[in-house]
């Protein structure tokens, strides 16, 4: 099947949570969750000075630490889905059990038109 190392989720997605893993959003949950969702936190995955040159409105730097309530929606990006996720696993495990990460690429949200 090609799919050796994936994993699934039967038993919905705070189980899948709550055994640790996150979860991928894609550019329209990403648009959604950017215009209607004034809580959630965005967390930029790619170094100090990328994150200088451009990120998201309102996005803090994955390298900076952070504090809010731990149901708090975090989405990280970053420069592939590979640091993203990477980036969502690690908040993750700090108990932040709402956390995804966008499974394309900071060109394609800045090229989204969402900003």
């Amino acid at each position: 099947m090609g799919y050796t190392n994936a994993k699934r989720y039967q038993l919905g997605l705070p189980v899948w949570r709550a055994l640790g893993y996150t979860a991928e959003t894609n550019l329209e949950g990403f648009r959604y969750v950017f215009k209607n969702d004034k809580t959630a936190v965005f967390v930029d995955a790619r170094s100090p000075e990328e994150f200088k040159a451009g990120t998201v409105p309102g996005a803090i730097n994955a390298r900076k630490g952070f504090n809010y309530d731990h149901g708090t929606r975090v989405i990280s990006f970053g420069r592939n889905a590979q640091e993203a996720r990477g980036a969502a696993e690690e908040i993750a495990k700090t108990a932040y059990w709402n956390t995804s990460y966008f499974g394309g690429t900071f060109v394609e949200l800045k090229s989204a038109g969402l900003w």
